[in-house]
């Protein structure tokens, strides 16, 4: 009888005798991060019954959802709660390659408003440079909400200095994280937007000129993808108001 056959009958034996299988192993309930859809507006008795399972940490008013992290075995019964449209984990999503723009040099495209507004360039529809600098050598910070994820579509790889962008979360103070690549979901568009104007960008093979168009952006993003847009100004205060200045 060969030595491994021996052993298997020897462990075999074993568990007869003891009169039980070994006990299976139970998968680890990991924190995990969880994107959530609700039926109906972010309300405050909402984010109270989603905090029974976990701790929301982010939220979309625009499109009534929110960002949570649970243990994994919480998953089923936030699914199940009557304001949830739907809840699924989070993970990372690849989409379709991003062609490179080939444009090399913005200063030659078009002109806009706003580059006429600031004498970069003479009245539209095609003034020329006013301002002879171009940005050449220099780089740009811009501290924002990042760049899409598509911006090699926009600006080409030169002009974004991609080995010193930085992307920073946390709740302030020293509570300040680094993510690293988070600084190309821009999901609010103005870091982008600020970049198109500083260095112009590619509009479907149609170069548009831009401020310093030959700069390097560092973009730095700083703003989270939750941020939401300032609440309407409350209306006057009536003039029978006692809280009127007319009543003072």
């Amino acid at each position: 009888m060969k030595t491994s056959t021996a052993v298997a009958l020897v462990a075999a034996s074993a568990l007869a005798i003891g009169g039980a299988s070994l006990p299976a192993v139970a998968a680890p309930d990991k924190n995990i991060d969880i994107n959530v859809a609700l039926k109906a507006d972010i309300t405050p008795a909402a984010l109270k019954a989603l905090g029974a399972y976990g701790k929301v940490t982010g939220q979309l008013p625009q499109i009534d959802a929110v960002t949570m992290k649970a243990r994994s075995s919480a998953l089923p019964k936030i699914q199940a709660l009557d304001i949830v449209a739907a809840a699924n984990p989070d993970a990372k999503r690849i989409g379709k390659p991003v062609v490179p723009s080939e444009l090399a040099d913005m200063a030659t495209g078009r002109s806009t408003y706003s580059l006429d507004q600031m004498d970069v360039r003479g009245p539209l529809p095609q003034g020329p440079r006013q301002v002879q600098q171009t940005g050449d050598g220099v780089y740009v910070a811009v501290l924002d909400t990042g760049l899409f994820s598509s911006w090699r579509y926009y600006f080409g790889e030169d002009r974004i200095a991609t080995e010193y962008a930085k992307s920073f979360g946390g709740g302030g103070g020293s509570n300040v994280s680094e993510q690293p690549n988070e600084w190309q979901t821009d999901t609010q568009g103005h870091g982008t937007h600020v970049t198109s104007t500083i260095i112009g960008f590619d509009m479907g093979d149609v170069a548009v000129d831009g401020v310093a168009p030959k700069a390097k952006i560092i973009p730095v993003k700083v703003l989270n993808n939750t941020a939401r847009e300032p609440p309407p100004p409350s209306p006057p205060a009536s003039p029978t108001s006692p809280t009127s200045r007319w009543a003072r």
